[in-house]
């Protein structure tokens, strides 16, 4: 390998580990970039993590579903053992999808505070960084929920539904979503 192409993967590599130090995307991969199955979700979930295919309808709501407290501390566990995970071994996708997720939490905090607007350009910035992020898909589902864009709504809980992790609480707020979803005629949320 040229002193240049050494110089280059080094400092792909240096950008990608600032990156999830910032907390900021390095850039995008696009959708096919990756598998759908997170690593970190794996570790996390007792049901063999995102994309496994229980049935989102089995699941009941949570009442409290609109707040995703349980899906925020789910998003929040995989970012704690994403960073642990990036210090143990080759960082390789890990790094982009640690920023894919710091990107969907600070999406989910913006629609914490009803800053929608704000917040569909993180949550698209961080799907488009990994294709797999449920978390983002979930968040832009509600936003388009709540803005009246039922169909828009729906095809991202379709989405969420198939890449989130497979724990009763964050499926039960799922379903609290797609259940507000089907009631106000939006498409796609199954």
């Amino acid at each position: 390998m040229a002193l240049g192409e050494v110089r280059a993967a080094t400092g792909v590599a240096l950008l990608l580990a600032l990156a999830v130090l910032a907390g900021c995307a390095a850039g995008p991969t696009g959708p096919g970039a990756k598998q759908p199955t997170s690593t970190v979700a794996k570790k996390i979930t007792s049901g063999g993590g995102a994309g496994a295919s229980a049935a989102v309808d089995s699941t009941p709501a949570a009442p409290d579903w609109e707040h995703f407290a349980q899906t925020n501390k789910s998003l929040r566990q995989e970012i704690a053992l994403g960073a642990e995970a990036m210090k143990s071994g080759p960082v390789g996708n890990r790094a982009v999808e640690l920023a894919s997720l710091r990107m969907a939490a600070s999406g989910f905090d913006l629609v914490a505070s009803s800053s929608w607007k704000a917040a569909v350009p993180t949550l698209q910035r961080a799907i488009s960084m990994d294709g797999a992020n449920g978390y983002a898909y979930l968040f832009l589902a509600y936003i388009h929920q709540v803005t009246g864009e039922g169909e828009l709504a729906g095809e991202f809980a379709a989405n969420a539904a198939r890449l989130l992790p497979e724990t009763h609480a964050v499926r039960a707020e799922l379903a609290g979503l797609q259940l507000a979803i089907r009631k106000t005629g939006g498409v796609g949320a199954r």
